[in-house]
C-alpha cells in the first residue's frame, strides 16, 4: 500500500509520504518550483480539477516541463478535460470514483493511468485488479 498526501502548501512530512497531489488552479510555472524539491521515488498528482479546458491547454507546456523536471508526474482532472489531457500527452486519471464496470470500462478505453475504485463496487477487487493490470491502470481505493 502507498500513502498519498494532498499538499496544502506546508508539511514538515512532506517527504515520509510515497506521493503528493498539488491543486493546480491558474496558469503559473511556480508548481515546477515545488517539484524539483520532491524526491524522484515520490510520485507526484497535479489536480487540475475545475480548469477550464481552455486554460489548460495553455497550460501544457508547464505540464510537460513539470513533467520532465520529476519522471513519475501524472494530472488528475475531470470529465469535462478528457480532451485537454489527452493533448497534454502526460498520464492522467478522473478523480472521479469509478464504481461500475461500465465506469471502470469506459475509464479504460478513455486511455487513463490510473482509476479509483470505490462503494459497493470494490469488493470486485480481484478480478478488478486482473482487468486494470491488463490494461496497464493504477488502480487507486
Amino acid at each position: 500500500m502507498k500513502y498519498a498526501m494532498i499538499y496544502n502548501n506546508r508539511s514538515r512530512y512532506l517527504n515520509d509520504f510515497d506521493e503528493v497531489i498539488i491543486k493546480y488552479e491558474h496558469k503559473t510555472a511556480e508548481v515546477i518550483d515545488f517539484i524539483v524539491k520532491c524526491k524522484q521515488e515520490q510520485r507526484i498528482i497535479l489536480n487540475i480539477q475545475g480548469f477550464v479546458e481552455d486554460n489548460l491547454i495553455d497550460c501544457k507546456d508547464i505540464l510537460r516541463a513539470a513533467a520532465d523536471v520529476h519522471s513519475n508526474f501524472a494530472i488528475m482532472g475531470d470529465k469535462t478535460q478528457t480532451a485537454a489531457m489527452k493533448e497534454i500527452g502526460l498520464p492522467w486519471f478522473y478523480g472521479t470514483i469509478a464504481d461500475s464496470w461500465d465506469m471502470l470500462n469506459g475509464f479504460i478505453k478513455q486511455g487513463v493511468s490510473d482509476v479509483y475504485i470505490g462503494n459497493e463496487f470494490g469488493f470486485n477487487m480481484e478480478k478488478i485488479s486482473t482487468i486494470c493490470k491488463e490494461a496497464n491502470v493504477n488502480i487507486r481505493v
